[in-house]
């Protein structure tokens, strides 16, 4: 019997010596960091040296682990550190260690853009069990740019079934004392204590992830500590800045808070009060700046107030109430601002409002730029803005882009809520006294500018949906175009185009929340302007005025119904054409569709008023080419005319022109564009008829037959194009 014992101690004394020399070679070579860093871009861990002393029983030297999961890079090291495997759980795919004893640990978490997603689901997964890493000898750590001093323990446990499986970290702990928080060069937090347990239930990333997780965490956090003291400094206008003050009075942070399954529990508080300090040969100004924050029964409880300096400018002050959602877990900005009521109250100079276009517009049509000085006092109910709720900027940079131009200029702004039929409504009206107009693609070179452009938003007093339902109003008037030159981008080449002059621009435009057009006017209105109507020159006094009803608005396709062109002293430049004569035309357009574009694309039924046919005789060659019963006739009466007019590309096209007055009638096609100026002109008085066929600029008259010769002309457009829809 005693052999046979003997025999099993000797059995058992050779698999310990064989585990020690196995363990010992598997620890001290490069077997160990082969074998565990398989995945090197997702885990790593490296030692110097180890041992292991019993089955089971590893301590490892100078360890430093690091690994990546999703957007988190983290590492950790420690000079010496413990574990105890156990051995029966491997038999079944499980690695559990009981514990783990850390020295002196030092870690590091930060973000990265580069993600790394876990792998797919597969079944049968190891299990890696972690019940309790602990160390009394946190020294220091790095957490997202904040460096960390520190004394402290902590005893963390997690699970994981690899292969994404389901994970949970089991109930862990922490006691982290003499805290010293710096980012950069500026102290945050000093002598803080900072104190807690939490856990997370098990579960799949399938069933929860992200902050959703949240719904399944526990935790007890408390933290206390000092906080720097703010110096002031103030410049010459009274506004100040705030920069952390070294030495000297601390404030005070305290906080203690409850997470429950996806809620602070009630009785939870944040409190923090911070000195603010001014020294100047004007003013010594000493106060403080406080935060309460409490969790109640039925929500949150804020409170802040920063007083402003002497004869200067920076203050808040909040009372805020936000009621807990129906769910669990974190809300976000819009609905935790739903749920908000109480009074804010702000005078404040930012180095930069670039926040305040993207809370007002939801595409950036609308930008502030700039420093600027928010003054504000609003009444929040539930979300709303109450009425007598106001906003003032008294100066910022604005640069509002409509129809692909862009109005720059300094703006005043004023917000209010007022009573409406429906319910509060919210009207923020913005001022610009001096503002220039360029387009977008040419944005060196102005096109206008003017004074006094309003733009206006309109929407809900719901500040959740202030962007989603909001409708804005862009007007000025009397914007001078210094060249009209610089209008030639929007008009058929080589058929219209200014040649000089100067005019006053005038627009009145309806915008939907992503600044685009809806419907508005725009008008031009100029005197002695010189342009070229195909082979013609002429000046001219003009008065436009475009009436702008949004069919697509994406496409940028309006109607230009009761659109309207007046013409006044109309004189062509070669006298030849004319005997010297000045016109008067008036033009109004129906069942007009314009594209917004350049050039601008248009199909319109025009309806002309004249001072006589004399101006459209020009267009085809001289007077004096005439013969003398047409010249005659020329001033005997005011003209009406019906056309078809198509300005497409680097096209202007006229068909369908029937004009009359009480003594002869008149019919025209004409097409003007780069390959020269085409038409067909019949005029008939009584038995007298004529035709004049222009092409490329040169005429030939039809005195015979010349009602069947321009019978026989093709038309230039469609019948139904003008009132059709141009092509975008």
């Amino acid at each position: 019997m005693r052999s046979v014992l003997r025999r099993i101690a000797w059995f058992f004394l050779g698999l310990i010596a064989v585990y020690l020399i196995a363990g010992n070679i598997f620890l001290n070579s490069s077997i160990g960091e082969w074998a565990i860093n398989r995945k090197p871009e997702k885990f790593q861990l490296h030692w110097s040296h180890g041992v292991t002393w019993w089955p089971g029983y590893v301590t490892l030297w100078n360890v430093k682990v690091n690994g990546h999961v999703r957007h988190v890079l983290w590492n950790a090291e420690t000079p010496r550190g413990r574990t105890r495997i156990a051995i029966l759980p491997l038999f079944s795919k499980e690695l559990n260690l009981p514990w783990i004893a850390a020295d002196a640990v030092r870690g590091e978490v930060e973000r990265t853009d580069v993600d790394m997603p876990p792998p797919p689901y597969r079944p049968g997964g190891w299990i890696i069990r972690l019940e309790h890493i602990k160390t009394d000898q946190i020294e220091h750590a790095r957490v997202v740019g904040l460096d960390v001093a520190l004394k402290g323990s902590a005893d963390f446990g997690f699970s994981k079934q690899l292969r994404d499986g389901p994970w949970e970290i089991l109930p862990s702990r922490f006691d982290l004392r003499e805290l010293r928080v710096r980012y950069g060069e500026e102290e945050l937090l000093h002598d803080g204590h900072v104190s807690g347990e939490f856990s997370i239930a098990s579960h799949t990333r399938r069933e929860v992830s992200g902050l959703a997780t949240l719904k399944l965490t526990d935790a007890h956090v408390r933290v206390e500590g000092e906080v720097p003291a703010v110096a002031v400094d103030l410049d010459s206008a009274g506004h100040w800045s705030g920069r952390v003050a070294t030495g000297g009075k601390s404030g005070r942070l305290d906080a203690d808070l409850v997470w429950q399954r996806g809620r602070f529990a009630n009785g939870g508080h944040v409190d923090l009060d911070v000195p603010l300090q001014a020294r100047s040969s004007a003013v010594q100004f000493d106060a403080s700046a406080r935060l309460h924050a409490r969790v109640e029964a039925d929500g949150y409880f804020i409170e802040a107030d920063l007083p402003p300096p002497p004869n200067g400018l920076g203050s808040v002050h909040a009372r805020l109430n936000v009621a807990h959602a129906e769910g669990v877990g974190l809300p976000t900005a819009r609905e935790a601002l739903s749920r908000t009521s109480g009074t804010f109250a702000l005078d404040w100079k930012f180095k930069s409002l670039d926040w305040l276009g993207p809370l007002l517009v939801k595409t950036p049509w609308l930008r502030l730029q700039g420093a600027g000085r928010i003054d504000a006092d609003l009444k929040i109910r539930s979300g709303k803005l109450e009425p007598g709720s106001r906003v003032d900027v008294p100066e910022v940079d604005l640069v509002a882009l409509v129809a692909e131009h862009r109005f720059n200029g300094t703006a005043r702004a004023h917000g209010l809520i007022s009573e409406g039929g429906a319910g509060p409504r919210a009207a923020v009206d913005f001022t610009v006294e001096q503002f220039d107009i360029v387009a977008e693609s040419e944005p060196d070179i102005a096109l206008a500018s003017g004074s006094n452009l309003q733009i206006g938003l309109d929407s809900e007093g719901d500040l959740a949906h202030f962007r989603d339902r909001l409708l804005a109003r862009l007007r000025f008037g009397a914007a001078e175009v210094p060249d009209l030159r610089v209008l030639n981008v929007y008009l058929p080449a080589k058929a219209v185009q200014f040649l000089g002059g100067s005019t006053a621009l005038s627009s009145d435009l309806t915008l939907n929340e992503s600044g685009q057009v809806t419907r508005g006017q725009v008008g031009l209105e100029a005197t002695a302007v010189q342009a070229e109507f195909g082979e013609i020159r002429l000046t001219t006094d003009l008065k436009l005025d475009a009436q702008l009803a949004g069919t697509d608005i994406k496409q940028r396709l309006f109607d230009l119904n009761n659109s309207t062109l007046k013409l006044s002293r109309v004189t062509v430049v070669d006298a030849g054409r004319t005997a010297g004569q000045s016109w008067w035309a008036n033009f109004a357009l129906d069942g007009g569709r314009i594209v917004a574009k350049r050039p601008l694309d248009i199909d319109a039924t025009v309806h002309t008023r004249m001072q006589n046919v004399g101006l459209l005789l020009a267009l085809f060659t001289r007077h004096k080419d005439y013969p003398g019963w047409v010249l005659k006739l020329i001033d005997k009466g005011e003209f009406k005319a019906d056309a078809q007019l198509q300005m497409r590309d680097k096209t202007l096209t006229i068909d369908r022109l029937q004009a009359e007055n009480e003594r002869f009638e008149v019919e025209a096609r004409m097409r003007l564009g780069a390959a020269g100026t085409d038409g067909d002109l019949l005029l008939h008085w009584g038995l007298l008829s004529l035709g004049v066929d222009l092409e490329k600029g040169k005429h030939k008259f039809h005195l015979l037959r010349a009602k069947e010769w321009y019978a026989k002309q093709p038309a230039l457009l469609p019948a139904e194009n003008g009132a059709g829809t141009p092509k975008p």
